[in-house]
């Protein structure tokens, strides 16, 4: 069912949203066309961007009659996206500004929000604020919870430490190309698809003129890295919700990932007064890379609720 499913999404038609003229608050990948239905907004985890969605996105949007919109998070995806230089940390306030700073450019109303891990974290910080909340229509989180996370805490958060100190400490400067810094990372991260998936931050030419974490090499990050390390901390948080989310959340998980345990399961209520959680068994955090037919097919109970 799996390979069938990902098939289709190569060959279903993926047709243009029409913007505004103006340029976008944050570049984004669109799938299908407006409906009377909300759309869906979907966002990504740290160090993703807008195409992370491209085996599930097209098979939402032909299924349900919306229009699905990916968006690159600030200071992920393209450099138009790039904060400010003064700003110190990216924040869960910041981001959750922006997408619907976006909805706004869009002159999108309401939408679901569907969001994975700090993607997850920004549409919960979106629907717990009296602000945006009515923006909502409706709440998919996948495998992450509206906690702060440390190393030590029983979940894989220690993991991600490693990850951007890793990322950091690359010697661009010493390595020609993208095979040389995939042994690098190798190092210290031994999974070749978590290292591809970092990989896909790195350019092999220079673009613009940013200086500021950057080397002289023909491999240049895509990404703020450094304002991300320094931002780690803030992003392992999640802000005290103002209000709770009256509406419906679903929770994603994956069975064979830690980040959303029981004991979170009181965070999770302080927050939102309907939600559900589902295990997809055998799946790790990145769940709708690892089992998109049954993200797909849960995302559709949850619209069919």
């Amino acid at each position: 069912m799996m390979s069938f499913l990902l098939a289709l999404s190569l060959i279903l038609p993926v047709l243009s949203f029409t913007p505004p003229t103006s340029s976008p608050p944050l570049t984004y990948t669109s799938y299908g066309t407006s409906t009377s239905n909300p759309p869906i907004i979907m966002l990504h985890g740290l160090l993703g961007n807008s195409k992370n969605f491209a085996s599930i996105a097209p098979l939402l949007s032909t299924s349900h009659s919306r229009l699905v919109i990916s968006l690159d998070l600030p200071d992920h995806g393209s450099e138009s996206n790039w904060g400010e230089e003064e700003e110190e940390v990216i924040t869960y306030p910041l981001m959750s500004k922006c997408v619907v700073d976006f909805l706004d450019w869009a002159g999108i109303e309401t939408c679901t929000v569907i969001g994975h891990s700090m993607g997850g974290k920004v549409a919960m910080a979106m629907a717990t604020d009296p602000v945006y909340q009515g923006r909502l229509e409706g709440l998919v989180v996948i495998d992450i919870a509206p906690v702060t996370y440390e190393a030590g805490d029983g979940t894989d958060w220690s993991t991600i430490e490693t990850i951007i100190s890793t990322c950091t400490s690359l010697p661009l400067s010493t390595l020609p190309t993208k095979k040389s810094a995939d042994d690098y990372l190798s190092k210290n991260i031994p999974s070749p698809s978590l290292r591809s998936f970092i990989l896909t931050n790195l350019s092999s030419s220079k673009t613009g003129d940013r200086s500021d974490d950057r080397s002289s090499s023909s491999l240049t990050w895509k990404i703020p890295i450094l304002k991300i390390k320094n931002s780690l901390k803030t992003l392992a948080s999640f802000p005290p919700p103002t209000t709770p989310y009256p509406g419906d959340a679903y929770f994603i998980t994956g069975g064979n990932s830690k980040y959303v345990r029981l004991i979170y399961k009181k965070n999770i209520e302080e927050c939102f007064e309907r939600y559900m959680i589902t295990t997809i068994r055998g799946s790790g955090h990145w769940c709708h890379a690892e089992s998109p037919a049954d993200v797909v097919d849960l995302v559709g109970r949850y619209f069919d609720r």
